[in-house]
């Protein structure tokens, strides 16, 4: 726990002015000037709704005015912190600068979601988005759903994965995400991720058929329009649905690779496969190598099979470079070393 960011009395700027909204204004001079606290705290201080507090500290760390800490390894709650009034500031001075280059309003007020109906509505932009699901992340207790269609990352994705990343954490929150992308464990380091950390599960799929978050099965989100994010979310509590996303989800689960089984661990040659793999990266044809060994030409090519079988590949090239990788064998100076010259057409069907 840290004390006030300002001493009482000092003046803090208007964040109105800035295009907060007043309940992000209330919430931050109320960190800045009485010290760290979580949002229980401020429900109870400040007489505001949760709803309105969580919202209130997703606006205001969008900026970011505050910071968090986790309180301790028993009760896991976030404590929220002000940041000092001059890098406020300055965050807030570049963006309009930013928004003004572009020429649009200068931090324009939040947008507001629209509800279409019992138990659905849209949350009208990304940014929108971002803010709603680090406030789920918060509130879930169990176990979060992602599809990642995405073959690549926008910064403000990544951090706003990263946040959520951490406050599932924080709450012992299971995750399970299927992706395009092979899994990379650093990718949100830098912008505060600790992936390595959390009870994460990986698994990837050729084909992921949307972009999905479900948290605690209750709620889900995806975007309105497939190709453009930025045209917003929907965000769906109607059971009957949110069930049938999960279902959709599990089934992918189940088809999709978990990237640790590709990896062939402890993998050894046989004295004999040894001395064939040798023979053939140096030059020798099926035949010669039989010769070499005293061994018929049929035994070195069910050899072979058996070894691409082993390794999970369909042709004496891949063996080649499966073979390379696992250091089970030298590499060869040209990748289509063990192909027999003579057997080129067997060996590469």
């Amino acid at each position: 726990m840290t004390g006030p960011t300002v001493p009482i009395g000092a003046p803090i700027p208007l964040l109105t002015r800035w295009g907060l909204t007043p309940d992000a204004d209330l919430v931050y001079r109320t960190l800045a000037t009485c010290g760290s606290v979580t949002a229980g705290d401020l429900v109870r201080s400040l007489g505001l709704s949760r709803g309105r507090v969580d919202r209130a500290i997703a606006e205001l760390h969008d900026v970011p005015a505050v910071s968090y800490v986790i309180s301790s390894s028993v009760s896991r709650d976030l404590v929220w912190r002000a940041r000092p009034v001059a890098a406020v500031l300055q965050n807030l001075r570049c963006q309009r600068r930013r928004s003004t280059a572009r020429g649009r309003i200068a931090v324009p007020l939040p947008p507001a979601p629209i509800d279409l109906g019992p138990g659905m509505r849209h949350l009208p932009d990304r940014g929108y988005t971002n803010r709603r699901l680090a406030q789920l992340a918060d509130g879930a207790r169990h176990e979060t759903l992602t599809f990642n269609p995405e073959m690549s990352f926008d910064p403000a994705s990544l951090r706003a994965g990263a946040v959520a990343d951490r406050i599932a954490t924080s709450r012992g929150v299971s995750m399970r995400i299927i992706g395009r992308l092979p899994a990379d464990p650093d990718r949100l380091v830098p912008y505060g991720g600790e992936s390595s950390r959390s009870r994460k599960s990986y698994r990837e799929l050729a084909d992921v058929p949307m972009k999905l978050f479900v948290i605690d099965r209750q709620v889900a989100l995806f975007p309105v329009d497939p190709h453009d994010y930025e045209r917003g979310y929907l965000e769906v509590v109607q059971t009957p649905l949110v069930q049938s996303l999960v279902e959709t989800f599990e089934r992918h689960w189940t088809a999709a690779q978990d990237p640790q089984e590709n990896k062939v661990t402890g993998f050894a040659l046989t004295p004999r496969e040894e001395v064939m793999i040798r023979l053939l990266v140096h030059g020798h044809t099926d035949a010669s190598a039989a010769q070499e060994m005293q061994i018929s030409e049929r035994t070195v090519s069910s050899t072979l099979r058996s070894l691409m079988d082993r390794v999970g590949v369909e042709n004496r090239f891949q063996l080649g470079v499966a073979l390379g990788s696992l250091r089970a064998a030298p590499n060869p100076p040209g990748m289509s070393a063990l192909v027999d010259p003579s057997r080129s057409e067997e060996g590469n069907r």
